[in-house]
């Protein structure tokens, strides 16, 4: 059995451009390729200097996929935490870009009123 128009929606499985779209402003691209990767030395240093507190907050906001290999024991606490650290400043960084742009455009509307 075939849906009509399938071929418009070939390559949107998982592990292919579904990931790059929006969720609550965060793109799932930068969740996937920090998962496949080892943190950098300067986010293991911050996590390592983290409270209890903070790394408790910190696990609490995890990803999902992040989680499930801290669970499986594929990565040690401190390499999570790290992880995780290095996704949210890659977030902050998208929001911050995102942000920049709806201002200059902002200011280009107002400037032609």
């Amino acid at each position: 059995m075939s849906f009509p128009n399938s071929s418009k929606f070939k390559g949107n499985g998982f592990g292919s451009n579904v990931f790059s779209q929006s969720r609550n402003g965060c793109l799932y691209k930068s969740i996937i390729s920090a998962t496949n990767k080892t943190p950098k030395e300067e986010y293991l240093k911050k996590a390592s200097s983290l409270t209890k507190e903070q790394a408790e907050f910190l696990i609490m906001r995890m990803d999902v996929k992040l989680g499930r290999r801290l669970d499986d024991h594929k990565l040690i606490p401190l390499e999570a935490l790290a992880m995780q650290l290095e996704i949210e400043d890659e977030h902050r960084k998208e929001l911050h870009e995102n942000f920049a742009e709806i201002k200059s455009r902002f200011n280009q509307l107002q400037n032609q009123l």
